[in-house]
């Protein structure tokens, strides 16, 4: 979990909650850290985790501005546990979801990593408004891959051998992250599986498409698509069609990003 300094409290106790009270609880927390966070804070952590859970704050100070992808690729070699489960600090797992995320690892150990929808809500959980569908297993998700986000970022428990196998997430890459890793772990020959069932809530917050629209993610797509052509995962045909669709999404007025949004989750 990668932790800002000033995070909302009542957020990040609701996030660190829906993990502590999960069917299967996680034995370690690792935060990340790029810059100091205050004694209180530290203090509000400590007293949210029974003794049962360790803690860990990465001071990964050097890292700050670099992006979410340097913080998260810290934190996994700061990891004790074969299993890495990803969380957000705003965003709320439901109880089942690490449990039969593990169970699937069990019954196939083939696997490298599981995720699940997500359901998105904009400031309490009681005000939900959409579900991010994402497809199963094997070809359909390689398919996906090639014009959208195969897999919810913030819903995925990582097998940590395989991850590192990889390269761990690349720190060069910000905005598209994760999706830049799932590429790299599918070109790898890696199984991904996708639970087709709403296993987290999702805080969109209320400037969710603004930021999506943002230069910076429209370049990062751009790169990562530019690789993709050159590894010819994705056509000419296939470059341009989504490279425009995004670039259109980024420029549209925020009503029409709304109907576009809302119906790509159907």
């Amino acid at each position: 979990m990668p932790l800002w300094h000033k995070e909302q409290l009542d957020y990040l106790q609701q996030s660190m909650q829906s993990m502590v009270q999960q069917n299967k609880p996680p034995q370690e927390f690792v935060f990340v850290l790029d810059q100091p966070i205050s004694k209180k804070m530290k203090s509000f952590i400590q007293s949210l985790l029974p003794a049962s859970i360790d803690i860990q704050f990465v001071k990964a100070y050097h890292l700050h501005g670099q992006g979410l992808g340097a913080l998260l690729k810290e934190g996994v070699t700061k990891c004790s546990c074969p299993y890495i489960a990803r969380m957000d600090s705003d965003d709320i797992s439901l109880p089942s979801r690490c449990e039969k995320e593990l169970q699937l690892f069990a019954m196939f150990p083939d696997l490298a990593v599981v995720g699940s929808y997500l359901t998105e809500f904009s400031h309490t959980p009681k005000d939900l408004h959409s579900v991010r569908k994402v497809p199963q297993q094997g070809m359909s998700i390689r398919h996906f891959a090639k014009y959208r986000n195969p897999m919810n970022h913030s819903t995925v428990m990582l097998k940590k051998d395989a991850l590192l196998s990889v390269g761990n997430y690349d720190s060069n890459f910000s905005y598209c992250e994760d999706y830049e890793l799932w590429y790299r772990m599918i070109k790898k020959g890696y199984v991904l599986y996708n639970i087709q069932e709403s296993l987290l809530y999702y805080r969109t917050g209320s400037d969710f498409l603004d930021r999506r629209s943002r230069k910076g993610n429209r370049h990062a797509y751009l790169k990562l698509r530019k690789i993709m052509l050159k590894d010819h995962f994705i056509n000419y045909f296939e470059f341009l069609l989504f490279t425009f669709i995004q670039y259109f999404f980024s420029v549209s007025p925020n009503y029409m990003k709304k109907f576009i949004y809302h119906n790509l989750r159907k």
